[in-house]
């Protein structure tokens, strides 16, 4: 078990698409990494169809990302939907701890990902005449002390969100070089990436 002094600092990210859905959670205090690697791997459907009848959420809004409701709106009904959807999904979990002085690239985007504005994390270099009609939904909730920001990215490639792939294809390799087994089969940002 793990005895840390001084605060954390968590970056969560969660994938989002039509199959099986990921979070990964890396916690980095004093000189090490913690990262918990989760699958889906039940969610209590009903349950969920009930709060978002509850909370008036259609399928259609959340399929067009709340953006209907405006930018503010948005962010915050996403924040209660995924929040209350979380409550009712089990994960089969995986994790490996790291000394930080072992994974320099990937302690670098870490640090970046602290130190740069929610604003930066999220601007992408994508046209926004490019529409993604399918793809993998990704975000990421990035906390160190009291602040929080939250990040979002569909279908991120590297010409369009540099930062966000180095980021995705830090974590996994970490998880290729220290885990046997694989918890996420063809996943396309694993398997291709």
């Amino acid at each position: 078990m793990l005895c840390y002094q001084g605060s954390a600092q968590t970056i969560e990210m969660k994938t989002i698409d039509s199959g099986p859905s990921y979070r990964i959670k890396t916690t980095k205090l004093n000189d090490e990494f913690k990262i918990v690697y989760m699958r889906r791997d039940t969610s209590d459907k009903q349950k969920i169809k009930l709060e978002m009848e509850k909370m008036g959420i259609s399928l259609g809004l959340v399929a067009q990302n709340f953006g209907p409701l405006g930018p503010d709106k948005a962010m915050k009904k996403a924040a209660e939907f995924y929040s209350m959807v979380d409550r009712y999904t089990y994960y089969i979990k995986d994790s490996v701890q790291v000394k930080i002085a072992s994974e320099p690239e990937y302690a670098t985007l870490f640090n970046v990902f602290m130190n740069e504005s929610e604003d930066s994390l999220n601007k992408s270099s994508r046209s926004e005449n490019v529409m993604i009609l399918d793809g993998t939904r990704f975000s990421w909730i990035v906390k160190q002390d009291t602040i929080i920001k939250r990040i979002y990215a569909h279908s991120p490639e590297a010409k369009d969100y540099p930062l966000l792939t180095q980021y995705i294809k830090a974590v996994f390799a970490i998880y290729r070089k220290r885990i046997n087994g694989n918890m996420f089969g063809d996943f396309y940002y694993y398997k291709y990436n």
